[in-house]
């Protein structure tokens, strides 16, 4: 092993590795290594390592999870995931917290990276069996599912039972430890680990029905606040509405400061946004974002090389949140006022985007990165 071979996941002169620093710093890394002469004439995969200390962000652990799949599968070869070199090690810190939020285990039950096998903390806290505050998750359809020979699409909600049954219960009454238990504004919850199960349930679901892709990755992390990602592999939104016959793009991104490489990123998740708040049939992923951001949380949804953020701030969002409320009990659609609102929210974030220094709830990045990846945090203050 040279050091020409490791990719740093962590960095000394990075305080936070956060899904940012994923799509901005790690990606890039991975890219250069690909279009290196070094790679061209030895063909091997680069060595991931997390040798350097900072923080990891736990919503990223869906990320680097899914991309050992995509990168095994892009290379045919073993990715390897090290602790430890000449260099130096991990931290305890975060090797008890990559144990116990079951990433080392689910990356070696599911054969996702080949890791140094004899190097084991014998320093660290094992005595953490409960309330870890961290459980990462791996959903599939799985054969038991596949044989009662259910449409996953034409049974949304068994699908989303099925997830909940299968995936979600048992970690969160594992790991999860609730002191508090007040009910939400937007919606009554029995109690606040019901809220997880359904924002959980239904984003997994959402994230294997509409990638066309058998399984996605997800974390639950509940320190001060709860957080959720969910990532998938699959072929992202635009990809998924131009499969649906009965949908027309509605919002199309006509700014000629916007580079055309990035105007299917943003269509996607926002025509993705319009499809989920029209549909009158049942809840989707517009009403986990409303709920999340009525108790001043945000989301983030990155999809291609392009991420939108939603918060509480966006008062367009706020009267777009009010509309669906309004249909979700019985009101009438109208297309032209949903598209001018959509419109209008589309607009201001690339205009934000261009001219405001300090808030830009639109990103763009160099790097794409397959699937959708679902970012939110939910502040416990209040709770």
């Amino acid at each position: 092993m040279e050091e020409k071979d490791i990719i740093y996941i962590t960095k000394e002169d990075e305080s936070n590795f956060n899904s940012e620093v994923f799509f901005n710093r790690l990606l890039g890394n991975i890219n250069d290594y690909f279009r290196s002469e070094y790679y061209k004439s030895h063909k091997k995969p680069p060595i991931f390592s997390f040798r350097q200390n900072c923080f990891i962000d736990p919503v990223t652990l869906p990320l680097i999870y899914n991309l050992g799949i995509f990168l095994k599968e892009y290379t045919k070869n073993p990715i390897y995931l090290i602790f430890s070199d000449s260099y130096g090690e991990i931290s305890n810190d975060q090797y008890e917290f990559l144990f116990y939020s079951s990433f080392l285990s689910k990356i070696k039950e599911n054969n996702i990276y080949t890791t140094d096998h004899h190097f084991a903390k014998s320093n660290f806290n094992k005595n953490k069996t409960v309330n870890s505050g961290n459980f990462i998750i791996n959903a599939a359809i799985t054969n038991d599912f596949e044989e009662k020979n259910f449409s996953i699409h034409d049974n949304h909600d068994l699908f989303i039972s099925y997830i909940i049954n299968k995936y979600i219960l048992e970690p969160i009454n594992k790991h999860l430890y609730f002191t508090n238990q007040k009910k939400l504004q937007y919606k009554s919850f029995s109690t606040y680990a019901d809220l997880i199960v359904e924002v959980l349930g239904e984003i997994i679901a959402n994230g294997i029905i509409h990638s066309e892709q058998k399984q996605c990755s997800a974390i639950c992390h509940l320190r001060k606040d709860l957080r959720i990602s969910v990532s998938d592999l699959g072929i992202g939104f635009y990809e998924s509405l131009k499969l649906k016959s009965n949908f027309n793009f509605k919002i199309v991104v006509n700014e000629d400061s916007i580079p055309k490489s990035y105007v299917q990123g943003i269509e996607g998740i926002i025509n993705g946004l319009f499809y989920s708040l029209t549909n009158k049939t049942r809840k989707g992923i517009i009403d986990i974002i409303i709920l999340i951001i009525n108790e001043k949380g945000y989301v983030k949804i990155f999809d291609k090389n392009v991420s939108i953020k939603i918060t509480s701030r966006n008062e367009t969002f706020k009267v777009i949140s009010n509309y669906r409320i309004k249909i979700l009990e019985g009101g009438q659609i109208d297309d032209t006022r949903i598209v001018n609102l959509f419109d209008k929210f589309k607009d201001e974030l690339i205009r934000n985007y261009l001219h405001n220094r300090f808030y830009k709830d639109l990103q763009l990045y160099s790097y794409n990165f397959p699937g959708v990846y679902f970012e939110a945090k939910l502040p416990l203050w209040k709770m």
